[in-house]
């Protein structure tokens, strides 16, 4: 018998299978998943099948197929190519026969370079995260671990920067109090990419009260690995009228600018 109150998103069996958790719910449908719990669920199978660990992970494409459910899952990671300086990975998640998540992962052999200035990626850090406290997504006292609601949302600290108006912009520090999958600690890959769906989260842009955004998928181009627990998103949407749109994503540890996201966006009456 799988224990829903696990303090990690996912919970394996003895067949594989993943079991996500309560605390793996997003927020649009209690029977379904967070992008956040599904992106991180997809870098640790590509961890744990990995033929090229001297390689950096560079880029995850990830595409949302279907709503993915609240119930087990499988994980089927294939080797596209795998060489000495480029690595190529596809991976699927299905629920039972059904895939509802397909993704892949680019990974490159790393090089020490002298970087002329005016090719750098210099980005200011968009606040000093030592100068903000800690809060839940809403910028709310965080409750004790054991007293959180159910949902992906309730077991994400935040370090609020700036917006949350539902104007299409947000930045914020975020850290995932739980791991991904139970009795694996996380790792800066995995980290990273189950906080990478956050942001259209802090970016979210209602069209009007009964109108929102969701995403179709998640792209994260990552120059570097995090070396810090925290890391701090910079979200801005735009939106065309009709009805597709983007959330572009830069991302930052407390040493500088480590990468990007993409999402899709499409619009959705809320409650159906």
């Amino acid at each position: 018998m799988i224990d829903d109150t696990t303090p990690a998103l996912f919970v394996t069996d003895n067949q594989g299978r993943y079991h996500p958790t309560r605390y793996a719910i997003g927020p649009w449908d209690p029977r379904l998943l967070h992008g956040g719990a599904t992106g991180g669920l997809v870098a640790h199978a590509l961890e744990a099948a990995d033929p090229a660990p001297a390689l950096q992970f560079a880029r995850l494409s990830i595409d949302l197929l279907r709503p993915v459910p609240l119930a087990p899952l499988t994980a089927h990671v294939a080797v596209v190519r795998s060489g000495t300086r480029l690595c190529v990975l596809d991976i699927t998640l299905r629920h039972e026969d059904r895939i509802v998540v397909k993704a892949q992962a680019l990974k490159l052999m790393p090089n020490d370079v002298t970087v002329p200035d005016h090719a750098r990626p210099e980005r200011p850090l968009p606040a000093d995260p030592d100068t903000l406290p800690v809060t839940d997504l809403m910028g709310r006292a965080l409750p004790d671990a054991d007293q959180r609601r159910p949902s992906m949302h309730h077991c994400i600290e935040a370090k609020r920067v700036h917006g949350f108006a539902l104007r299409g912009e947000g930045t914020a520090w975020l850290r995932c109090a739980v791991p991904v999958v139970h009795g694996t600690e996380l790792s800066p890959f995995v980290r990273v990419a189950a906080l990478a769906d956050f942001g259209n989260g802090l970016g979210q842009l209602h069209v009007d009260n009964q109108t929102g955004c969701i995403n179709a998928d998640i792209s994260l181009h990552l120059l570097r690995l995090p070396v810090s627990e925290w890391i701090c998103l910079e979200a801005r949407a735009e939106l065309f009228d009709h009805g597709l749109g983007a959330v572009h994503t830069g991302l930052f540890d407390p040493s500088g600018y480590i990468g990007r996201v993409t999402q899709t966006l499409i619009t959705r009456r809320m409650g159906r």
